[in-house]
């Protein structure tokens, strides 16, 4: 999907320093070993199309909403894929004005808005009444009537990595 030339992505954290702290280092990890080249000053992956060529491909850019105003800044934006890291720092405002910037403009490409979070945090209350009441076990793609979208809680516990009890038991 990267390589296709009108795939765009972006991945948000609330703040700037908590992107250049945790995001960016592992997102270079990541997609720098499939090929993409970075851009730090504009804090976008290109990757290389099918023929290697890096403007040609798709685009993964990496960016932040610290206040509910910042959702304005993506008015206009389309991404084939949204992923909000620590989705409960984020007020469901900005949570729910992002969801509308996923779109599928050609249909070799998804339209995806994925989340990442933990229990507390400001949308909590929000964020256990959308993913996690309907389904508590997860695991159950729920389909919304007005919206004819999907949706999926994934849940995650310390012992479905054994890594992280290794190394701080």
């Amino acid at each position: 999907l990267y390589q296709h030339p009108e795939f765009k992505g972006i991945i948000f954290r609330r703040t700037h320093p908590q992107l250049e702290k945790s995001l960016i280092p592992r997102a270079r990890i990541m997609y720098e070993a499939v090929g993409a080249d970075y851009n730090e000053t504009k804090r976008i992956f290109t990757f290389p199309n099918d023929a290697g060529v890096y403007k040609a491909g798709g685009k993964i850019f990496l960016a932040h909403m610290e206040t509910e105003k910042d959702v304005f800044n993506y008015d206009t934006d389309e991404y084939n894929y949204v992923f909000i890291d620590q989705a409960e720092q984020f007020t469901e405002f900005q949570l729910r004005y992002i969801s509308s910037r996923v779109r599928r403009s050609n249909p070799d490409l998804p339209a995806v808005y994925k989340l990442s979070a933990n229990p507390g945090g400001i949308s909590h209350n929000y964020l256990r009444k959308r993913y996690v009441e309907p389904a508590r076990e997860g695991h159950v793609l729920l389909k919304d009537k007005v919206t004819n979208t999907s949706r999926i809680y994934i849940p995650a516990k310390l012992e479905d990595n054994p890594h992280l009890e290794l190394n701080d038991p």
